[in-house]
């Protein structure tokens, strides 16, 4: 899976996968959750497929498009359908405004741990350190301006989707705000 999502996935985003991965399994140990580590690893790693293929504007929004194509990928690499079902329930839920724990550990987690690598929430609940090391392995070298560029044209391709709703409402000033504080 890895080598498939090298191969599609611009570095920006690949390592926004990574550091989604890095931080959902963090703050799963935080909040003491059990989860999947392999069904959170490849919904992280999938999860912005749908933002690199370009549905036409018939797809409601990226999440929903990527969690089919991430399902197709999921089965065609010989895993199990309930496997390629989860990854891609997670994959559908993760650019809502909450997913709780009730949804599945892997939904809930992939959600906190993108959310943190994009507008940092939940940051301050890790030690510097930590922060700095995942960093480290994998770096936010491009990433505000290429998700940024991604919302905005996801956002004029598909009105009601809800990269457009949170860009009307000025996800772009959180995203900027939190890069700027990490800088």
């Amino acid at each position: 899976m890895t080598d498939f999502v090298r191969t599609v996935l611009p570095d920006p985003l690949l390592q926004h996968s990574i550091r989604s991965w890095l931080w959902g399994s963090m703050l799963a140990e935080l909040d003491q959750i059990e989860y999947d580590d392999e069904r959170l690893y490849v919904a992280a790693l999938l999860h912005d497929v749908g933002l690199i293929d370009d549905p036409g504007t018939d797809a409601a929004c990226f999440a929903v498009h990527g969690s089919n194509l991430a399902r197709w990928v999921v089965i065609e690499a010989g895993a199990a359908n309930a496997f390629a079902t989860d990854v891609a329930d997670a994959i559908a839920a993760h650019f809502n405004v909450n997913v709780p724990l009730s949804w599945g550990a892997e939904p809930h987690l992939l959600h906190a741990g993108t959310h943190l690598d994009v507008i940092g929430l939940r940051l301050p609940e890790l030690a510097p350190d930590t922060i700095a090391q995942v960093h480290t392995r994998a770096p936010r070298t491009g990433f505000a301006d290429h998700f940024l560029d991604a919302m905005r044209k996801e956002a004029r391709l598909r009105r009601t989707s809800r990269a457009a709703v949170l860009w009307r409402l000025g996800m772009n000033r959180s995203i900027r705000r939190f890069q700027d504080h990490l800088e």
